[in-house]
């Protein structure tokens, strides 16, 4: 068998903005994929190869007649840029999801804490020369 190849998409997955109703909505684990997939305006064509399946274990995941392999998830996640199946598993279970920041985004957020420190002070400061000059 030839290995599938990641390409890049023609087009960018729509950003999905899928209600908690709409999530909850979906009966099981496979209406969640299939709105995740459906979400992302993408075709199937689109998602598949970079999933590394083939176009009928696809056709047959989507359908229900062949289990999809929860190992791919994450892949799909990206493929389709949405996290609408794991959000329907959060909400199923009674969670709500919230992204963690990263490293940067952390340190980010400290620096800008620090500089309006500095600038509260350095105002203090000029206002104290002004005032004593």
């Amino acid at each position: 068998m030839l290995e599938q190849v990641a390409l890049p998409f023609a087009e960018s997955p729509k950003r999905a903005e899928i209600s908690q109703s709409m999530l909850l909505r979906q009966s099981d684990m496979l209406a969640a994929i299939n709105l995740s997939v459906n979400a992302s305006g993408l075709q199937d064509n689109q998602i598949y190869p970079v999933l590394g399946i083939e176009k009928a274990s696809w056709s047959k995941s989507l359908s229900g007649s062949n289990h999809f392999d929860a190992n791919k998830l994450d892949a799909l996640c990206n493929a389709v840029g949405n996290e609408v199946t794991l959000e329907w598993w959060a909400a199923k279970r009674g969670y709500k999801l919230v992204k963690l920041k990263s490293t940067l985004e952390e340190e980010n957020e400290s620096l800008k804490k620090e500089l309006v420190e500095a600038r509260r002070e350095n105002e203090v400061i000029k206002k104290f020369v002004k005032e004593t000059s």
